[in-house]
């Protein structure tokens, strides 16, 4: 009777995850294999045709190529900053209310305390660099807006990160130890 009644108790979110999810998700799946467009509905089959053509389009490679730098940076960072909190020193609680700060600020705030302090005319940032507009300019608005979407993001992978370390078993680490290893 128990495993029926959790599963008539959890019946109402499963059936609400697979209509908001899963139905949404496998309905666009599905579409993908179809020459279905909004400005002509049709769900003549086309195969793998479609992804063909994504994988051949400079403009996604270049979407795929800048994402996987946005990843790398995120993540690089964040293990970076999970390995240097990992260890016991004695400011690590300051420094892991430093890490979390950017990721308390919501979104809309990053992006209006970043515009000011990028302002062509009185950012910060804009007068360190001699007047250069950061995000005007096309050689630097890339990277300027990694950093930017890096520095909130990367405190969300560094704490995550930070948990997978902490739930390591330590005997290994120790039995590692009196075998001779180094960090």
């Amino acid at each position: 009777m128990h495993g029926r009644s959790g599963l008539l108790l959890g019946l109402p979110g499963i059936l609400l995850l697979l209509a908001l999810v899963a139905f949404p998700l496998g309905y666009a799946l599905a579409l993908s294999f179809t020459r279905y467009t909004f400005i002509r509905p049709s769900l003549a089959w086309a195969g793998l045709d479609r992804y063909r053509e994504v994988l051949q389009d400079p403009y996604f490679l270049n979407a795929l190529g800048v994402t996987g730098v946005y990843v790398l940076l995120t993540v690089g960072l964040g293990l970076l900053l999970a390995v240097l909190l990992h260890q016991a020193y004695p400011l690590r609680g300051f420094h892991y209310f430093a890490v979390s700060l950017p990721m308390l600020i919501a979104p809309v705030g990053v992006g209006l305390i970043w515009k000011m302090i990028l302002h062509p005319e009185l950012g910060i940032l804009a007068y360190l660099f001699g007047g250069r507009d950061l995000l005007g300019n096309v050689q630097t608005a890339l990277l300027t807006l990694a950093l930017v979407d890096v520095w909130q993001q990367v405190s969300f992978a560094a704490l995550v990160l930070l948990a997978a370390l902490r739930s390591l078993p330590q005997e290994p680490l120790e039995a590692a130890r009196v075998d001779g290893a180094t960090p």
